[in-house]
């Protein structure tokens, strides 16, 4: 195997064969993404039902009924009569030549909405004669039977245009009974009813009295003689929207297709059902409720200054067919029956488009064409490494594979972290200084003076909006060293989608509008969905949660960020059980361990293992946390991972070449000058470097599988305040300690074997740091790939 090294360092082609194919292969695959738009999604099958479908069940008629004491001070109302008497009388008497008498002019109250609709149109009125006898106008002084009808003309009027007149039949009013009235009934007649906001729709009763010495009564305003106006056709027209957002949260609107709008109706009942199979017209399955609304949660306005209901589920739905069933009372119709319309809505949750470009699919198909082309080019030279080395190479790739599963996935949409970056940005919205002037707000003028700065995404018209305001103001009662602001994101949002909001609001602090597509919100961890999110003054998103948080909620989270917010300096420890285990055919000993000549204190052997990984580890580690520290992190954190892929591009291609790193050289020759002459000779040079490249590949592996564990879990921390100096001091000098651990930890664990692990470490040194070196080079190529694309999404370039 000596003479393998000399093969190795004689002849490159190899690794430069397969650096290029890493790098060809990678620029193919990425060339492809730019270039199709590949989609995951099956075709819906023909006879499932689309999302958005509708169905309602709507009533035969709808009412506008006489209200009012007399015919002057009459109105049309929506609401139906429940008295069970009369509560409106106008008395005609006879009208002879003079003709018909107008004795009533009913207005309704001003159209909200704009219609124009084709209905059939009809009015009843009810009436009694005012006589000695029920009879008195069929019989004559003489006895002979002689009809005397009386008869009603109707005109209906828009906004003080007639659009329709109509008389009655004549009817001979032969009833004296309030109870038991004679119905004048102006048949139905279609009409092109136009009605635009602010309108009025009016009904005019003039009426002939042909019977001398009686007077007709007309009555109405009781559930027996319920006069007025009856409208056939789709004058009520209930119209709902929904989807699920980015979280999957169901959001459902409906408004009222009608003059009154949402006035028409006089309750509003919503249940979720779901999952249904995607041909399953309806369910009322009990078990598959998702949730019950017995009122809305709240409303909004929409085109046309309609005022919609709104609705927000409180969990996330899964991918599926679900139906959002509708149980609505209109104000006209009977008491008795608990639902007047019936419909349904489908919401349709898509699933996950597959990634094209997955981390762990493409990479560890890599993987395997690097090592079939590794010992092929091996054996094409000369070597032929023993089935054991084989073995283990085999071992070294597989055990990559947890970390390939970690890495993102290639793609140009933003790829929101719960604890990523979050980038400045310079949004037009109210600006919360006493005042709802518009204004453009900045990120950093929010955290200007402030420890963080807690912001409500929300979408117009979320009831979560409003929760989000109660749990601010709470918060905001209790301390002063934060700042507030909320986003108003979705489709194509416009600044008069948050005026209604801003108003509540009322400049207690900035009500945003993001910008198109959602771009902001997309960046943060909620997406385009309702949501807290905290950002301390390092720009980086510290904690969030969907929906809405108590104050609680959010000063104990504050108060986390000077502890490194959600990261823990032990979490450097899962790298064992996760990729770390790839060190440990590098880790191998080399040769047989013998006592020193000069005895090292208790513990110092393990004491210098771990300072020796510290020292690699700092390598990696001091620039983030310099770096991050001085400018913080938000976009320049971004710029910074194309950094340190490009940097660990060259450190890989380096270890792929040289057996370990140029930087692992430099460190560890400064350690031995540290160190006493004995014991630098005693251990050598190769191991003290070894054990430094060890950590510097932990750094590397901590930023590949935690990327924010520095950023914030030290440098946000530092930034926080003096006790925050202190504190994130205090964390930076045990996340050391935990890296030395591990870096102990690996090199005991590779000793475990004793012969066998000397053995393997002599013949497969520096083979196994190469190659090594060379699985990380496409790890390294795909990052840089991904914080390019990173950068590009977030608009920087």
């Amino acid at each position: 195997m000596r003479k393998s090294t000399s093969v190795m360092q004689k002849h490159r082609r190899p690794i430069l064969l397969g650096f290029m194919l890493s790098i060809f292969l990678l620029s193919i695959f990425v060339g492809l993404a730019s270039t199709n738009n590949v989609s995951a999604e099956g075709e819906e099958e023909d006879d499932a039902f689309p999302k958005g479908d509708m169905f309602w069940d709507m009533p035969d008629e709808h009412r506008l009924y006489l209200a009012g004491q007399t015919g002057e001070t009459a109105n049309l109302t929506r609401f139906r009569p429940t008295d069970s008497s009369p509560t409106g009388t106008e008395i005609v008497g006879y009208t002879g030549f003079s003709g018909a008498q107008e004795i009533i002019y009913a207005e309704a109250p001003p159209a909200i909405n704009s219609i124009n609709v084709s209905v059939n149109l009809s009015v009843y009125l009810h009436g009694i004669i005012r006589a000695p006898t029920a009879n008195y106008c069929k019989v004559t002084g003489w006895g002979t039977l002689i009809d005397k009808p009386t008869r009603i003309d109707v005109n209906i009027l828009v906004n003080g245009q007639v659009i329709h007149s109509a008389s009655s039949d004549e009817i001979v009013i032969d009833t004296i009974n309030a109870a038991d009235p004679a119905n004048f009934t102006i048949d139905d007649v279609e009409l092109n009813l136009t009605i635009l906001s602010g309108g009025i729709l009016a009904l005019q009763i003039s009426v002939e009295h042909q019977c001398e010495n009686s007077e007709a009564q007309f009555n109405w305003g009781s559930f027996g003689s319920a006069s007025g106006i009856v409208i056939e056709g789709n004058f009520v027209q209930p119209v709902v929207e929904g989807d699920a957002d980015d979280i999957g949260l169901a959001h459902i609107q409906m408004s009222a297709n009608s003059p009154w709008g949402l006035d028409d109706l006089s309750n509003t009942k919503l249940t979720i059902y779901g999952p249904i199979y995607d041909d399953q017209f309806d369910t009322d399955d009990y078990d598959l409720v998702i949730q019950d609304f017995d009122l809305p949660m709240g409303s909004k306005k929409i085109e046309m200054n309609q005022s919609a209901y709104t609705w927000v589920s409180d969990i996330p739905l899964e991918p599926g067919h679900y139906l959002a069933k509708f149980c609505l009372q209109v104000v006209d119709g009977n008491t008795i029956n608990y639902c007047h319309i019936e419909g349904s809505y489908r919401i349709v949750v898509e699933e996950d488009n597959a990634d094209l470009f997955t981390a762990w699919w493409w990479l560890a198909s890599m993987s395997l064409l690097m090592l079939i082309g590794w010992l092929v080019f091996a054996f094409k030279q000369g070597l032929l490494y023993p089935p054991p080395m084989m073995a283990a190479f085999l071992v070294l790739m597989l055990l990559l594979m947890p970390l390939q599963m970690q890495l993102p996935s290639l793609g140009m949409d933003y790829n929101a972290r719960e604890d990523g970056p979050a980038t400045s940005f310079s949004l037009i919205g109210t600006s919360g200084e006493g005042e709802n002037e518009s204004s453009f707000i900045h990120l950093n003028d929010l955290l200007d003076g402030h420890s963080a700065v807690v912001i409500g995404v929300f979408q117009p018209g979320s009831p979560n909006a409003i929760d989000q305001y109660d749990n601010f103001a709470r918060t905001l009662a209790k301390t002063d060293d934060i700042a507030f602001a909320q986003l108003a994101t979705g489709n194509n949002i416009q600044l008069i989608d948050i005026e209604e909001h801003a108003a509540i609001v009322n400049g207690s602090w900035p009500v945003m509008v993001d910008e198109k597509d959602s771009k902001i919100a997309k960046q943060f961890p909620t997406g385009a969905s309702d949501g807290i999110v905290i950002i301390d003054s390092s720009h980086t998103i510290t904690w969030w949660k969907v929906g809405s948080a108590s104050d609680g909620e959010i000063i104990k989270a504050i108060g986390n960020i000077d502890n490194g917010g959600q990261q823990s300096i032990t979490s450097i420890f899962s790298l064992l059980w996760t990729c770390a285990f790839t060190l440990l055919l590098v880790a191998l000993p080399r040769k047989k361990w013998e006592a020193p000549e000069e005895p090292l204190p208790p513990g110092g052997y393990w004491a210098s293992l771990m300072l020796n990984g510290m020292a690699g580890f700092a390598v990696v580690a001091l620039p983030i946390i310099i770096l991050t520290t001085i400018l913080g992190v938000g976009e320049i954190w971004l710029w910074m991972q194309v950094g340190l892929a490009a940097w660990l591009i060259f450190q890989a291609a380096f270890v792929l070449k040289k057996g370990s790193s140029l930087e692992a050289g430099f460190a560890g020759a400064l350690l031995r000058k540290l160190y006493a002459k004995g014991y630098t000779e005693w251990r050598g040079a190769d191991e003290i470097r070894n054990d430094v490249q060890i950590g510097i590949w932990i750094g590397w592996l901590s930023w590949l599988m935690l990327p924010m564990l520095m950023p914030q879990g030290i440098s946000a921390t530092l930034r926080s305040g003096l006790w925050g100096i202190f504190i994130g001091i205090m964390l930076l000098f045990g996340l050391f300690i935990c890296v030395g651990f591990v870096n102990l930890f690996i090199r005991l664990i590779a000793s475990w074997g004793g012969p066998l692990s000397r053995m393997f470490g002599k013949i497969g040194q520096p083979e196994f740091a190469r190659f090594y070196g060379f699985l990380i080079l496409p790890i390294a190529i795909w990052m840089l790939l991904f914080a390019a694309m990173q950068v590009k999404a977030a608009g920087l370039i």
